[in-house]
């Protein structure tokens, strides 16, 4: 096999694999995702408050949102809390979409 043929082939089987893995990200349940992993996860809506005693709770930087089907809808991290949260006057035991 030559080398471009090589290339081609390796480029396209690549290309095959982000095309799944996108599709994963996009439609598949966090559990197919990850599976056998215990994962900290928060639902959409729910107070800020709740996801940081999650994270608190598993040890953990960061948790996932997900909705009542186990779709991915976000990521909810340290850096947001710092920088988004915990700022004068707000209450983070409202929800975000609440402000």
């Amino acid at each position: 096999m030559e080398a471009r043929e090589y290339h081609a082939r390796l480029l396209e089987s690549l290309e095959a694999d982000f095309r799944g893995l996108e599709s994963a990200l996009l439609s598949d349940t966090v559990k197919i995702l990850a599976p056998g992993t215990s994962r900290s996860s928060a639902r959409p809506r729910r107070p800020v408050h709740a996801a940081i005693l999650k994270m608190m709770e598993k040890r953990r930087a960061s948790v996932v949102v997900v909705d009542r089907e186990g779709q991915l809808r976000g990521i909810f991290t340290e850096r947001d809390l710092l920088r988004r949260v915990a700022v004068p006057g707000r209450d983070r035991k409202r929800p975000r979409s609440a402000t």
